[in-house]
């Protein structure tokens, strides 16, 4: 599964963070040139230095960067990262001596074995 970082829109309260640009938020509209600035949408009157038309803006949306799943792509995720970390460890697994000087030996499947108990934990 390849990863890509995608971009979201979420909503954000006004009243908990203004957007970055508040001047350069603006949009050719029927009505003409109509902006945001601190929470108020309306259409900017040059001659009088006021806002027309204003309305008071409760949520705007908030562009987020980051990589997002469905339920069945965090699962395989999961799973795969599960596998992979479990044959590193069979892998890596070394064997021991015993007291009487005898070399012991790990099961490589009983570690391997382990996948559906872990991945039951933590699927979504």
């Amino acid at each position: 599964m390849t990863h890509t970082k995608k971009t979201v829109y979420l909503p954000v309260k006004v009243e908990d963070e203004l957007p970055e640009k508040n001047y350069s938020d603006e949009i050719h509209s029927d009505c003409g040139l109509v902006g945001f600035e601190n929470g108020v949408f309306g259409k900017w009157d040059n001659a009088k230095g006021i806002w027309n038309y204003p309305v008071k803006v409760k949520t705007w949306l908030k562009p987020q960067e980051g990589y997002f799943f469905t339920s069945e792509q965090l699962n395989q995720l999961l799973s795969d990262v599960i596998k992979d970390a479990l044959n590193t460890a069979a892998e890596k697994a070394q064997t021991e001596c015993d007291e009487g000087g005898e070399t012991g030996f790990v099961n490589k499947e009983s570690i391997t074995s382990t996948f559906d108990i872990t991945y039951q934990k933590h699927k979504v």
